[in-house]
């Protein structure tokens, strides 16, 4: 995560950008953080460019006497700031007389101020837009202490539990790098990176799928894994999530077995389709191609979204193929939605949250498995649909408080966090 005075520096350089440019040094470092976080760049600017800092400064400065403080801490100018320097000189060329001129240029700066101040909080912990016309609720104190006393610090991380053939088990998170196993001529390496990876020490051997066993990974709540199969394809396995695989691929096709939410970067062999199983109630057939499969048995469907490539996707005797851009959203039969937020799809693999008006149950949802908690809720809940971003590595307290804007309180008692309004 970057730190809190880089966040800072950035935000000051994302409001001079687009009020008044920037030198070729201040570009350049513009340009760096941006090539690191693209995504958090894009909405930044977009905020900027809508003029909808003033509103969201509103609705941060109701939201937490934390966030009230820092604000009007923000409100008393830095002097000698580069990314903030307004030149006198442009503004003295105006018809402003020189005292205007000096007042014009304290009044930019503190509204500048403020708002990188509101920057800073949004990239450090992301932005709910709520979308109805209802009111916004301030939070009691007494609900602040209930978060307060709560040991949140444990967000997700990578750990699975990688299970052999012959039934041994391998805790992956706790596991040294380097060779963990070796099954005939396949070995099972852990990898500086984190990653999983099974190298093929004789790529020209073949057999069949029974001949080398079956193994199995499985990520907890907060949890998270990846690894690359025998056949050089990607595999991205979200939290509560498994994966059984063959340790070799027989010579007609490569075939696993899905639940929860995985991400597929396929290696392309036009002889050996690649066929996921999903829960024992669909398959998506591909030759290479890169897809995403939410399976997870709590959601009301299945669906699956195409990136690259082309899939088809399969349930009883019907059957859709999908392009690029769209999802098959596979309950009673497969509807096929042409038009998807990648982003939003993707957002769990770049280490976000991304929620596009979703309800607080299915938001709930999310957060149950990656900060393995469970939710109850008390009394009816407000018509509220949330659409926003926010990162995963946020402690699970922060999360809630920032939820808390919107007129809900959170009791959290050990991992049983309870909703109400």
């Amino acid at each position: 995560m970057v730190p809190q005075n880089d966040l800072e520096r950035i935000a000051m350089l994302l409001l001079k950008e687009h009020h008044t440019g920037l030198d070729a040094e201040e570009a350049a470092e513009l340009e760096k953080w941006q090539s690191v976080y693209p995504e958090q760049a894009q909405w930044a600017k977009e905020l900027i460019a809508q003029g909808k800092l003033p509103e969201i400064l509103k609705r941060l400065e109701l939201a937490d006497i934390a966030i009230r403080k820092k604000l009007l801490a923000a409100s008393v100018p830095v002097e000698h700031s580069p990314a903030f320097h307004v030149e006198e000189q442009e503004l003295s060329s105006s018809r402003l007389s020189e005292e205007n001129a000096t007042r014009k240029v304290f009044s930019i700066r503190t509204g500048w101020f403020r708002y990188a101040a509101a920057i800073v909080i949004l990239l450090g912990v992301g932005t709910f837009f709520w979308q109805q016309s209802l009111p916004v609720k301030t939070v009691g104190s007494h609900h602040n202490n209930h978060l307060a006393g709560r040991d949140s610090s444990g967000s997700g991380m990578d750990k699975a539990v990688l299970t052999l053939a012959d039934g041994s088990e391998i805790i992956l998170d706790n596991a040294e790098n380097g060779q963990l196993a070796t099954l005939g001529n396949i070995r099972v390496l852990k990898l500086s990176s984190g990653e999983l990876k099974y190298e093929n020490s004789d790529p020209a051997s073949s057999g069949s799928a029974a001949t080398g066993g079956y193994n199995t990974i499985a990520t907890p709540k907060a949890g998270q894994f990846s690894l690359v199969l025998p056949d050089g394809s990607k595999v991205w396995l979200n939290a509560t999530s498994s994966m059984t695989f063959p340790t070799r691929f027989d010579k007609n096709q490569r075939r696993v077995s899905i639940s929860g939410e995985v991400y597929f970067e396929i290696a392309q062999d036009i002889n050996k389709p690649f066929i996921v199983d999903v829960n024992g109630a669909a398959s998506v057939e591909v030759l290479g191609t890169h897809f995403n499969i939410n399976a997870y048995t709590n959601e009301p469907a299945i669906k699956t979204t195409l990136l690259e490539g082309k899939v088809k996707v399969s349930r009883d005797k019907e059957m859709q193929l999908l392009s690029p851009g769209e999802q098959a959203i596979i309950s009673d039969h497969i509807q096929l939605h042409k038009v998807v937020d990648m982003q939003q799809i993707m957002a769990w693999k770049n280490g976000l949250f991304n929620f596009d008006d979703a309800d607080i149950q299915t938001l709930m949802r999310e957060l149950e498995r990656w900060y393995d908690i469970k939710v109850n809720y008390q009394g009816p809940l407000p018509a509220i649909r949330f659409k926003g971003k926010m990162y995963r590595n946020e402690d699970l307290a922060t999360v809630l408080q920032f939820l808390s804007e919107y007129g809900l309180k959170f009791s959290v008692e050990g991992k049983i966090v309870t909703v109400s309004n």
